[in-house]
């Protein structure tokens, strides 16, 4: 995020992210992969000098992110939630699941992935193409899970996390489907948080 207009009503409650006017590094703006690059000071974050950039580059972008999503699905400690997508964002969610307090649970179509979600973490992991992903859920959570991360772009994951909340859950999309796919009304929701 390069800046928002910081008056409409989704500024104001501090969900910049939904600003109609916003600017968007890379996008909107001119990006930042650069040694130094301009941006409003309320969207940069000071860097610790004992920071090496390999160990904080993927903060900034996949751990922004990450954070953002876990955050929105308002989950209490001792919460089940379910990482859908085990890749770059999925195993940050994990990592920030688990120091939160929730219990995460990875789910992904690749056993390597699978693997991975459980060295970040995870409670438990599946591999949703070998086994139904939804009824392992739900037996092991004994009812289904508080809160979905969705980092997939598949309208089959979308509608994976939908059928394994419980009542009252929360399913938070960080991968978006394509429209075509995936509607505004389907949900009644609209893209991002």
């Amino acid at each position: 995020m390069h800046d928002t207009c910081g008056h409409c009503e989704y500024c104001l409650s501090g969900r910049e992210t939904l600003c109609p006017n916003q600017n968007m590094s890379a996008y909107t703006k001119d990006g930042s992969y650069a040694e130094y690059a301009i941006g409003h000071e309320d969207f940069v974050g000071l860097v610790p000098k004992n920071l090496d950039i390999v160990t904080g580059a993927p903060v900034v972008c996949a751990g922004v992110t990450t954070y953002k999503a876990v955050k929105q699905a308002k989950l209490k400690p001792g919460d089940f939630v379910a990482v859908i997508g085990v890749g770059g964002l999925g195993q940050m969610a994990i990592q920030y699941a688990k120091a939160m307090g929730y219990r995460p649970i990875g789910i992904d179509l690749n056993d390597d992935k699978v693997a991975l979600a459980l060295k970040s973490g995870a409670e438990f992991a599946f591999n949703s193409k070998k086994v139904n992903a939804v009824e392992e859920v739900i037996k092991a959570t004994q009812g289904g899970v508080h809160g979905v991360i969705n980092t997939s772009v598949a309208t089959a994951a979308a509608n994976q996390g939908m059928e394994m909340l419980r009542r009252g859950g929360r399913q938070v999309l960080v991968g978006l489907p394509a429209k075509d796919k995936l509607g505004k009304d389907e949900f009644g929701v609209s893209v991002f948080w």
